[in-house]
């Protein structure tokens, strides 16, 4: 397996006060089931790191927690599949950006379709940055 589908910890948004900065300093884009929320960080800053990454699913509309596990590891593993190329995409320049995924709908997704979602979705994000 390559290492450039690895998704580390050092590359996911873990902390409360960097999901704070995230969603209080971040742009949105809205591509059905994903709001994707986004800000610059410095790479310098981060070790490098040109993508952060966090996924999240509202208790409100997926009350069972077995549901919204499930649902973020079908993310996490849709974003992973799609990470090369998306860095590839913005791989110049001193900027890298975190990102954080919010699921919105009540339907629980299969890998396939969640993943021509999340390719859909970086689509219409890469050209609203580039």
């Amino acid at each position: 397996m390559s290492k450039s589908f690895s998704l580390g910890k050092h590359e996911r948004i873990k902390t409360r006060a960097e999901m704070t900065h995230v969603f209080e300093a971040g742009d949105s884009i809205f591509s059905h089931p994903f709001k994707l929320i986004y800000t610059p960080i410095d790479k310098a800053e981060d070790s490098g790191v040109q993508m952060k990454f966090g996924v999240t699913v509202p208790k409100r509309i997926h009350n069972k927690a077995v549901t919204r596990n499930k649902i973020k590891r079908l993310v996490r593993e849709a974003y992973r599949l799609s990470k090369p190329e998306l860095t590839a995409s913005i791989a110049s320049g001193d900027k890298g950006y975190a990102l954080m995924y919010i699921y919105v709908s009540k339907d629980t997704p299969e890998l396939v379709s969640l993943r021509n979602q999340v390719d859909k979705l970086h689509r219409k994000w890469l050209k609203t940055i580039l």
